[in-house]
């Protein structure tokens, strides 16, 4: 007995090294190998594409576009006719709007008649306006720099850069700008500092706004042409942005595309900017899974692996029971995130489980594999092969305790079996 209990206290102790063991290795290849990472992203991105719960079309923020059909009305394509942008700034001032963010970058000359036109516009405007800056060598040359810095007085830049995932160029934060001299704050940042709303220098997850319906979009959109045109209640007192919505320019793929490869998955600059502002207005917290939350999950889900390894039933056992265990925890994230619950992480607790099931099956069956020695090499000479056999399947039955059973005796002797011993 004392052998026993020293045995099952070993062993306890081994499979609560497995869940720490499992739980480690679970989170820590999760979020250092680049495919592991990115099956998480995936799965995340799926319930943020498909399963937000949905709000109301934002009451404070317009999205201007340039369309096809808007640059289609001029004779050349790019740089957009200056003259068209300056009468724009115009209209929405006209109509009363909040403030106006402008999405083009004015890195090169036109005709200089309208250069110059939009280059007064811009200063002059009573509406608080700010406009796409960008200085790294990579994006603008030296001279498209100089012509930038003094065409867009500096008061008025706000840096157009994206931060975007490494592993897949999926735009997941809100640039903060400030990153090198001179690059002022990102163009989000800028919006919000106009109406009033701080922000902090860092780089922080974007909460996607998520849409009424399949039909609304998450942001009123009006085509940059039929502006002067279009109601002046619509606009009045709204932060409106303006930003090319092209076939091919300036598109960026966001965690949407994981359903819709289309203009929601791979957003206009614009909106994505529309999006990070309204995070800011909104004090949208965004949906991020934590290290903190991750541990104690694949710790959770690794307990749960050494609970099945226990019970001993075998590996088909455990094969079923673990796949039911991931399912369920699947079933819940993915429901319970549409009905708020927080992002809750998925590939790691599952890899841990698994590494748990495994481990477990490799204690358990080495332990079992000695017991079964143990009891061949014991008893195999003094008792019949089927009793073995019996020890080795059921070793509870070794126990010295007590068993109340019927049993049946026979008593037997050989005929002259006394005679023929005295004789031998």
């Amino acid at each position: 007995i004392p052998i026993k209990m020293k045995t099952n206290k070993k062993q306890f102790f081994s499979a609560i090294g497995v869940c720490f063991f499992a739980t480690f290795l679970g989170t820590i290849l999760t979020f250092n190998l680049t495919f592991l990472k990115s099956l998480e992203n995936d799965a995340k991105d799926i319930r943020i594409a498909a399963l937000q719960p949905a709000e109301e079309q934002s009451k404070e923020i317009i999205i201007v576009t340039i369309t096809e059909e808007t640059v289609g009305m001029f004779p050349y394509r790019s740089p957009l006719d200056r003259e068209f942008i300056a009468n724009l700034i115009k209209n929405l001032e006209a109509k009363g709007v909040k403030t106006i963010g402008l999405d083009i970058l004015l890195d090169s000359p036109t005709e200089e008649n309208k250069d110059e036109y939009l280059k007064n516009t811009i200063r002059n405007t009573k509406v608080p306006l700010f406009i796409s800056y960008t200085n790294p060598p990579t994006v603008v040359n030296e001279e498209q720099l100089d012509y930038l810095n003094n065409f867009v007085p500096n008061e008025m830049r706000a840096a157009a850069n994206f931060a975007t995932d490494p592993y897949d160029g999926t735009v997941r934060w809100i640039f903060p700008g400030e990153n090198i001299d001179g690059m002022p704050i990102s163009f989000p940042r800028k919006a919000a500092q106009i109406v009033g709303v701080k922000t902090k220098n860092e780089r922080i997850q974007i909460a996607w706004r998520p849409k009424k319906d399949f039909e609304t979009p998450a942001f009123a959109e009006y085509p940059a042409h039929a502006v002067p045109v279009l109601p002046n209640n619509w606009f009045k007192d709204k932060i409106v942005l303006i930003g090319a919505k092209l076939s091919l320019e300036d598109r960026h793929r966001t965690p949407l595309a994981i359903i819709d490869d289309g203009w929601e998955g791979r957003m206009p600059g614009v909106i994505v900017f529309a999006h990070s502002l309204s995070q800011f207005l909104e004090n949208r917290k965004p949906y991020k899974i934590t290290y903190q939350s991750t541990i104690f999950i694949c710790f959770f889900m690794s307990l749960i692996g050494m609970g099945i390894g226990l019970l001993k039933k075998g590996i088909s056992f455990s094969v079923i029971s673990g796949i039911i265990s991931v399912t369920l925890l699947w079933v819940i994230s993915f429901l319970g995130f549409a009905k708020g619950l927080p992002m809750i992480p998925l590939i790691a607790p599952t890899i841990s489980l698994a590494l748990s099931l495994w481990l477990m099956d490799l204690l358990i069956g080495k332990a079992e594999r000695q017991q079964r020695q143990f009891v061949q090499g014991a008893f195999s000479r003094y008792v019949a092969p089927a009793v073995v056999d019996k020890l080795v399947e059921n070793p509870e039955s070794l126990s010295v305790t007590g068993v109340r059973q019927q049993t049946t005796f026979i008593f037997s002797d050989i005929a002259g079996f006394t005679t023929l011993s005295e004789k031998l």
